[in-house]
């Protein structure tokens, strides 16, 4: 299986700009189910979030609206395809989740991807990897 990691975007979509969501809930896949002991370190920094975040949980390749993601109208159904499959695993490093996967569903925030930003939250750095 191919791992892909893949940056968020500034730039960030509303729940209601989505008239059909890549992934059903059954289909998302939670990066900390996949991580061991990293899971809580990466839970406490989410939690600290929990009360900015507005809008709606939708999944991360959804949320995401930059110019990866909408320069190539090709790239997101063969994403949603390929993860489907099981032929790909993608990662989309996020500054407020640290990292997610592309059917796991977050929130509209706006947080910028910062290595001191991680540290402060307690999101995991390269060097705890």
């Amino acid at each position: 299986m191919l791992l892909l990691v893949i940056p968020c975007s500034f730039k960030k979509k509303w729940s209601n700009e989505i008239e059909k969501q890549s992934f059903t809930r059954e289909e998302e896949v939670k990066f900390e189910s996949s991580i061991g002991e990293l899971r809580s370190e990466i839970i406490a920094g989410r939690r600290k979030y929990q009360a900015l975040f507005r809008d709606k949980p939708i999944p991360a390749l959804d949320r995401c609206s930059g110019l990866l993601y909408t320069t190539q109208d090709s790239l997101r159904p063969n994403l949603v395809s390929a993860t489907r499959r099981r032929k790909v695993t993608v990662l989309i490093l996020s500054g407020a989740y640290g990292a997610v996967t592309a059917s796991e569903r977050i929130h509209w925030y706006n947080q910028q991807l910062e290595l001191d930003h991680w540290r402060t939250h307690r999101l995991p750095s390269p060097s705890q990897t």
